[in-house]
C-alpha cells in the first residue's frame, strides 16, 4: 500500500507534456498527461473503489499495480480509419462518439515498426481503396520477429496463411495470431501475466484445466505442458 506521505507527493504531481501531438483528440490515450507512476496509482484507486462499491471487497487486499515494461510504444495492433471526403483521404484513428477523423503520421503506444511505416500504410492503403468504397477500418499488426501485416479492404482482407502467423514468446514458448484474433494488446507484459498466474495456481499433472472463450488459447498453450489435459 502507499504511504500517506506517496499518496500525496502522487495526488499532486505536475502535469507533463504529453508526447502524442494529437493527444485529447483522439480517442485513445488517457494518462499521457500525467507521469506513469500517477497513471498506476490512479488505475489502482478506479480498481479498489470498483471491487468495493460492487462486491464489497476491502480494498486493501488489492496488490500494487506492476508498471508495463514499456509504458510506450507497446501496442502490436493499431485499429485505424480510411475515409474518403470530398477534400480527399483522411486516415487516422476516429474520435469517441464522433465521426471526425484525426488524421496521425505516428503513434507513440504502437510498436517503433507500426509507428515508423504509417506513411507507407496509408500510402498503401489509399492505392487499394476500391473506388465504391467511402470508409475502410484498417487494422495493423507485428509480433515478436517485427514483421508487419495490414488488411480490412476487401472480405477476408485480415485472414492470413498459417504459416505467415505472427507470433510472440512467452517463458520460451511460442504462441501464434492472426490479424483478426483477439489478442492482448501489450505483448511485453505477458511473461509477467503468466507468472503470477502460476504463483496463484496449485499447478499439477492430475489438474483439469478449461480455457474458455479463449481467443487463441493463450492460458490454456501457456499451462498445457504442466496439466493433465
Amino acid at each position: 500500500m502507499q504511504t500517506t506521505e506517496n499518496t500525496l507527493a502522487i495526488e499532486s504531481a505536475a502535469e507533463v507534456e504529453p508526447l502524442c501531438p494529437v493527444f485529447g483528440q483522439c480517442g485513445g490515450c488517457r494518462y499521457q498527461d500525467i507521469s506513469y507512476e500517477q497513471e498506476l496509482w490512479k488505475k489502482q484507486r478506479m480498481l479498489e473503489a470498483l471491487l468495493n462499491e460492487t462486491l464489497g471487497v476491502d480494498p486493501r487486499i488489492v496488490s500494487a499495480v506492476v508498471p508495463s515494461p514499456e509504458p510506450y510504444h507497446y501496442r502490436h495492433r493499431l485499429d485505424l480509419t480510411l475515409k474518403r471526403t470530398g477534400k480527399g483521404m483522411l486516415f487516422g484513428f476516429q474520435q469517441d462518439g464522433k465521426r471526425k477523423i484525426i488524421p496521425v503520421e505516428s503513434c507513440v503506444i504502437a510498436q517503433k515498426v507500426i509507428s515508423s511505416a504509417l506513411p507507407e500504410l496509408r500510402r498503401q492503403a489509399v492505392a487499394r481503396l476500391p473506388e465504391d468504397y467511402r470508409v475502410a477500418n484498417v487494422v495493423v499488426k507485428t509480433g515478436d520477429d517485427q514483421r508487419l501485416y495490414w488488411g480490412g479492404i476487401g472480405q477476408g482482407s485480415l485472414r492470413l496463411a498459417p504459416s505467415d502467423y505472427l507470433w510472440t514468446e512467452i517463458h520460451g514458448i511460442r504462441i501464434h495470431y492472426s490479424l483478426d484474433s483477439f489478442f492482448q494488446a501489450n505483448l511485453s507484459i505477458l511473461p509477467r501475466v503468466m507468472e503470477v498466474i502460476q504463483s496463484l495456481i496449485g499447478f499439477d499433472s492430475g489438474t483439469r484445466f478449461l480455457d474458455l472463450y479463449a481467443g487463441v488459447g493463450l492460458f490454456g498453450i501457456y499451462v498445457s505442458k504442466v496439466f493433465g489435459a
